[in-house]
């Protein structure tokens, strides 16, 4: 599966050829952080139907508190409500199969924004020298003011790059802070993904094209390229305020 807001961990291998079983590897869930132990979380499972095109397929997806996990053992069907076939129950099940108390939780929002190093692999070769493309890279928080305008994160010039370092701050993401869904645009396509996201083991993001372009022509690719993280660190400074000096004339 991937897109599990709780972990993004690689697969194992199928543990029976009639009905195949996946696992994710541990993580903690810090109630501090996600409201409290009646909060329900949304856990959304999906299937690659070819990692290297960015398409997946979506399996369905199951809710839990954490106050049901004191309870015993847990077990929940995973229900596609999209799936509308006669005789459907479910699409498989969500098993927690060992859960322990953590101590030490971390503060919230130890860091007020991160530093990132980034690539694009796989973007389209275009011109006669097979190039990459001229574009930028732009990234979007939740809109913000009257009028509904994006918030600008972050804004690279056009160029032939396919490599930038940047700093994208909480604020501007949303009430959700690092948690919150950006948009990512490249070229011509995007993907919406948290700072959080980024963080994660091996984060795997496309940036998925429309399927027809605006003269209405089939696209060939259905993506214009797969992001990389090299390198992602917190970056802690922060500001309260600043002291001015003035004088007046």
């Amino acid at each position: 599966g991937h897109g599990n807001p709780l972990n993004c961990a690689s697969l194992t291998n199928p543990s029976s050829l009639l009905r195949h079983e996946y696992s994710w590897s541990p993580n903690t869930l810090w109630y501090q952080m996600i409201g409290g132990f009646n909060v329900n979380l949304e856990v959304k499972v999906f299937d690659w139907i070819s990692r290297e095109e960015g398409i997946r397929e979506y399996i369905g997806s199951c809710y839990f508190s954490l106050q049901e996990l004191l309870i015993g053992p847990f077990i929940t069907p995973i229900i596609n409500s999209e799936r509308k076939r006669p005789g459907y129950k479910s699409s498989g099940g969500f098993y927690i199969s060992k859960k322990c108390f953590s101590e030490n939780p971390p503060s919230l929002y130890p860091a007020n924004g991160y530093k990132i190093k980034i690539h694009v692999e796989n973007y389209p070769r275009v011109g006669d020298n097979y190039d990459s493309p001229i574009t930028s890279l732009k990234v979007f928080g939740r809109p913000t003011g009257l009028l509904g305008q994006d918030a600008v994160l972050y804004k690279h010039k056009l160029s032939h790059q396919t490599s930038w370092d940047m700093f994208v701050p909480f604020e501007g993401c949303g009430y959700g802070g690092c948690y919150d869904q950006l948009v990512w645009k490249y070229y011509d396509g995007k993907f919406m993904a948290s700072l959080f996201e980024l963080t994660l083991p091996d984060p795997t993001f496309y940036f998925m094209c429309k399927p027809t372009t605006k003269d209405g022509k089939v696209r060939k690719r259905k993506n214009s390229g797969r992001l990389v993280v090299d390198e992602i660190v917190p970056v802690c400074h922060h500001v309260d305020g600043y002291t001015l000096a003035l004088r007046a004339h």
